[in-house]
């Protein structure tokens, strides 16, 4: 419940008096004003507090937050910002009884008298954030078993109840790695803490790469890290690697082509060593493609420098490629000189793209059909 801006026209308890019995439990109670006593609550004989965040009230004397009456429970709950000429949290006789509270001066036992640290009290939102003392700081009940707090998420979700009318969260991240050419620090199922940060390293194997790395199934590109900030919500992470493979005529073409000394001299090659995902660098200079080569897997096929500096040609025998898989890539390269060999549903003499598959930052020329 949350109960916000009343005013009490006579004497006390601007939003709320249990006497004689009655329980405020998971409250939020902000913006309450009364012209004497208890601009929040009044706990007359009996009456009780527990797990309510009771901030910003005031009154026009005393107890700005809370009147603690004879025979009254408060219990587990944050009394803080409040305001009165005096006692501006609280204000309380004897014989009653107080316990894992937040406020100050410290009331009762197991008190915190530290700031509770909200997470944006200035935009009304009183969730805790990750380093509040008053997290697993509350005293169990056995009406917590199978209880929510305020926003509906289970009372208990660590150690002990928090302390106030929200419980702190954890979320749950699912962190892995696509294949095995690199590694993903750290992975699995992990638990966060509400509004903590969460980061992750990817550390390619040698002679790999980072191809993409998937964050809530969003491509974030070729980065070796990512950071979840203030998470409030489950995510998910994939790192996809990839095998680089090196393309040039100077090459000694010894497999799998890891460096330019020793790089393939043809794409059909090069693409023989990619085993899952690759990166084929293919660099300056004019490559005769004899046979069209077709991807059937996440490779991408780049010119090291560019389309000026790396041409396929076809000599009018053959059409170039043929994409088959949603995640293969042309990029940086001049096709010219593809001819479309079949008649078939693609009549295309550079590049068909079957099922998916991109062609970027090209110059496609001189193809025919």
């Amino acid at each position: 419940t949350i109960i916000r801006g009343n005013t009490a026209s006579m004497w006390w308890g601007g939003s709320a008096q249990c006497t004689g019995g009655g329980t405020l439990r998971n409250c939020l109670i902000v913006e309450n004003t009364a012209p004497y006593t208890a601009g929040g609550v009044v706990l007359g004989v009996g009456g009780a507090a527990e797990n309510c965040t009771i901030y910003g009230n005031s009154a026009g004397e005393r107890a700005g937050g809370v009147f603690v009456g004879a025979d009254a429970v408060l219990q587990n709950n944050i009394v803080w910002g409040n305001t009165a000429p005096s006692g501006s949290e609280w204000d309380a006789v004897s014989s009653y009884s107080a316990a894992n509270n937040c406020t100050r001066p410290a009331l009762g036992s197991s008190c915190v008298t530290n700031p509770p640290l909200f997470f944006n009290e200035a935009g009304d939102d009183f969730r805790l954030l990750g380093d509040s003392p008053c997290i697993n700081a509350g005293l169990s009940q056995s009406w917590m078993s199978g209880a929510d707090d305020l926003r509906g998420r289970s009372r208990i979700t660590g150690s002990a109840p928090d302390i106030g009318a929200y419980e702190q969260g954890y979320f749950t991240i699912a962190a892995s790695a696509a294949n095995t050419n690199g590694v993903m620090t750290p992975t699995g199922t992990l638990s966060c803490l509400e509004f903590d940060d969460s980061s992750f390293v990817f550390t390619p194997a040698i002679h790999c790469g980072i191809r993409d790395v998937l964050v809530d199934g969003v491509s974030f590109g070729e980065t070796n890290a990512y950071t979840f900030e203030a998470v409030d919500s489950n995510h998910s992470i994939v790192v996809v690697f990839q095998n680089i493979i090196y393309v040039s005529h100077d090459g000694t073409a010894v497999s799998p082509f890891v460096d330019w000394a020793t790089a393939a001299r043809t794409l059909h090659e090069a693409k023989s060593a990619v085993a899952g995902a690759g990166l084929i660098l293919v660099t300056n200079g004019t490559f005769v493609l004899t046979n069209e080569l077709v991807l059937t897997a996440p490779i991408t096929i780049r010119g090291f420098n560019g389309a000026t500096n790396t041409t396929l040609a076809g000599q009018g025998l053959v059409r170039f490629l043929h994409l088959t898989d949603a995640d293969a890539v042309l990029e940086d390269v001049t096709l010219t000189g593809g001819v479309a060999t079949n008649v078939d549903l693609y009549e295309n003499g550079a590049v068909v793209l079957d099922l998916g598959g991109t062609v970027q930052d090209c110059v496609v020329t001189g193809n025919s059909h």
